[in-house]
């Protein structure tokens, strides 16, 4: 036997005949080359995808034995091909955490990546992981791959965004001391990643 991708071809190997011809036929969808040789291929068709074919080879008596025939098997095993979706973003604060949303994905087994300083604290198997932000995300975008795997196929993969915004800080200690009819300019403050206001 031999396991495929649905895009793929399966080279017969191992098989032997003797003191008759050769015909390879199968019940799948697909297309068989050399099928009067021990070594035909196999080309699978889309609908092939997620089935296992059969190649049956038949050999036909040429002497004395004439119209008897042997018959073998050869199993072909067509893997769907994988897909993966994940377009999308979603902004956060570097102390909160973004739940993917919107992905999808067939034909294989998920794995989730990113690039970030945080790290994805569950469902990384599935469309929908949680990424948990750390303060080294601040002021970044994270970038989450799914990877979507059915071997021998090749992997398919899709990327979600994460814009990570950073906590506000602010700074104002101090103090002064003016009169009832006087004014008081503050001095020495300091404040990033947000907008002021005074009250």
């Amino acid at each position: 036997s031999q396991t495929i991708c649905s895009n793929g071809t399966a080279l017969v190997s191992g098989a032997s005949s003797s003191n008759g011809t050769i015909l390879w036929t199968s019940n799948g969808l697909g297309s068989l080359t050399n099928a009067t040789t021990l070594t035909p291929t196999y080309t699978a068709a889309l609908g092939d995808a997620g089935l296992t074919r059969t190649l049956t080879m038949t050999v036909t008596s040429i002497n004395a034995c004439a119209s008897q025939t042997a018959t073998a098997s050869y199993t072909v095993i067509v893997n769907a091909s994988p897909t993966a979706s994940a377009g999308g973003s979603q902004t956060i604060c570097s102390n909160t955490t973004a739940t993917v949303s919107g992905a999808s994905s067939s034909n294989g087994t998920i794995a989730w990546t990113h690039n970030g300083a945080g790290s994805i604290t569950s469902g990384g198997t599935t469309t929908a992981p949680v990424y948990s932000a750390a303060a080294g995300d601040a002021g970044n975008t994270v970038t989450l791959t799914m990877t979507v795997s059915n071997s021998p196929c090749s992997a398919a993969t899709a990327t979600y965004t994460v814009i990570v915004t950073p906590l506000p800080t602010s700074s104002a200690g101090g103090s002064q001391t003016i009169c009832s009819n006087g004014t008081a300019l503050v001095s020495g403050a300091s404040s990033s990643n947000g907008t002021i206001l005074w009250t």
